[in-house]
């Protein structure tokens, strides 16, 4: 008997400590699943919350124009019923925004967390840029009547008044009038009272640096190479809170980063002057 029980106890010992390890891993794995099915249901909330947030947001039906402008490059013209917003998504990133009824504006930089806010009158007087930077071209181009063509599969008037060309886009039913007073006073391109779509005059005949002979080519000042329908939230077209409001315009269109660049520039070439 106690050979028999000598060799069933250690057999029993095993047994019960392998039932134990078992049972010890059977409960950290089935907490390890209670763990993710947790946090799996606390990230499905979060973002159920979140998207909820977000449907929550009023929105407006807006026109987001990608447009190409000779002077301040690739921007982003967004246009709603009762406000406009330009995103510079060239070497400037300035933001522009407007809204009814005033009109004012404000040239903000999310970057220096800078802005300059103005009046609609001293926006017609000055532009954000002065004339000798971008030429002043009046707002109308009357020339021959008016024909419907295609640009980003859009219908749009094209325009022409000798060797110049214009293409429009008719304003939106419901969109203020203003806007395209506004916009002429911002790219100083005429737009016949809608939105400029294309716009191009005659090449000079001849490239002073190359040489190359032009006669006969047509320089496009301005070019749109998308248009699309598009919701954004209503405070879209509202100026940033709590950034800095700047004296100069000059000092939002171009960053701190590039100014500052500039002036280390500037200070190597009076080192040299001297």
């Amino acid at each position: 008997m106690k050979c028999i029980s000598q060799l069933l106890i250690p057999q029993l010992r095993q047994s019960l400590w392998a039932r134990l390890l078992y049972f010890q891993g059977s409960v950290i794995f089935g907490f390890s699943l209670l763990l993710t099915a947790i946090f799996s249901l606390a990230i499905f909330c979060l973002a159920a919350q979140t998207l909820a947030a977000e449907g929550d947001k009023p929105t407006v039906k807006a026109l987001k124009l990608s447009q190409i402008h000779y002077y301040f490059g690739d921007c982003d013209t967004v246009i709603a019923s009762n406000g406009l917003r330009i995103n510079n998504r060239g070497s400037m990133k300035f933001c522009l925004v407007t809204k009814a009824p005033k009109w004012d504006f404000c040239v903000f930089r999310d970057d220096d967390k800078t802005c300059f806010p103005q009046s609609l009158k001293w926006l017609s007087e000055n532009g954000i840029v002065n004339d000798f930077i971008v030429m002043n071209r009046e707002i109308d181009v009357k020339g021959e009547k008016a024909k419907d063509v295609k640009i980003c599969n859009t219908t749009v008037k094209h325009i022409e008044k000798g060797k110049l060309k214009l293409d429009i886009l008719p304003l939106p039913a419901g969109f203020s009038p203003q806007l395209p007073t506004i916009l002429h006073y911002i790219y100083k391109i005429p737009n016949n009272g809608a939105l400029a779509i294309r716009y191009s005059k005659p090449a000079v005949k001849r490239d002073w640096l190359s040489g190359e002979d032009h006669t006969g080519r047509q320089k496009i000042l301005f070019d749109t190479v998308k248009i699309e329908a598009v919701l954004v939230p209503k405070n879209y077209f509202d100026a940033p809170l709590n950034y800095r409001k700047l004296r100069s315009i000059q000092e939002v269109l171009v960053s701190k980063e590039r100014r500052d660049a500039t002036a280390d520039l500037d200070e190597i070439f009076q080192i040299k002057k001297k």
